[in-house]
């Protein structure tokens, strides 16, 4: 039986103002993990997930950091035998956020309250909230786009970080859908009950139709930050 293996991580924060000296230590031991994990789960890593914030605040120089990171972390996953692909979703501090006064934003913020927004945004892709939102995940996009990590080809989707991918393995398939689950985060407070998914994120990407693609595989994953 075919079977389907991944290292899961998530809010590594890379640009911290803590983590000149606090980062180092966290790191070895993590590096020390690596090696029991990776025999405790019998066999090579196919995948390894990140579920979000992987940089503290968005800034170019922070993305440019976590592939530093990660090209350490596969130095050593090559050493024990893992050759995986890296797949990835956005958190809510891997964008830069816009300024709290602009309009867009203030109306952004107050999705809950805001019908007229939430119809705008969802069926004018070219409106100037798609705009600020796509200005403030440019960095990560950036990123996302040019990381040598990530072998595997994606299909995008409708909102930055959104995406499907299909992971062949022996005759076998795995759907891994990934959204975007903070775009509506761009500023600070208490967004408890305040984010927000919508079907359409799990439409686009598998070609106008999720559930009929997600039957086509053999088992499927979801990926969010949230």
């Amino acid at each position: 039986m075919t079977s389907f293996s991944w290292l899961h991580l998530t809010d590594l924060h890379l640009g911290m103002g803590e983590q000149p000296y606090l980062f180092p230590g966290i790191k070895d031991r993590f590096f020390e993990d690596l090696k029991p994990l990776h025999e405790k789960c019998g066999g090579p890593w196919d995948l390894v997930l990140f579920t979000g914030d992987l940089t503290q605040s968005g800034k170019e120089q922070e993305f440019a950091s976590v592939n530093d990171f990660l090209d350490e972390l596969w130095d050593r996953l090559d050493k024990l035998g893992s050759h995986p692909s890296l797949l990835a979703v956005p958190g809510n501090h891997d964008l830069v956020r816009p300024k709290e006064d602009s309009a867009d934003v203030i109306l952004l913020v107050d999705w809950v309250n805001q019908p007229k927004v939430r119809g705008k945004f969802w069926k004018e892709p070219d409106c100037s909230f798609r705009k600020a939102l796509n200005d403030a995940f440019k960095n990560y996009v950036d990123w996302w786009e040019k990381t040598p990590f990530k072998k595997l080809p994606v299909q995008k989707g409708e909102l930055p970080g959104d995406f499907s991918v299909t992971f062949e393995k022996e005759g076998a398939t795995l759907g891994i859908v990934g959204l975007n689950s903070t775009f509506l985060q761009l500023a600070g407070g208490d967004y408890t009950g305040k984010l927000a998914l919508h079907a359409l994120q799990f439409q686009s990407p598998c070609n106008g139709d999720g559930p009929g693609w997600a039957k086509k595989h053999n088992a499927c994953l979801l990926l969010t930050h949230q």
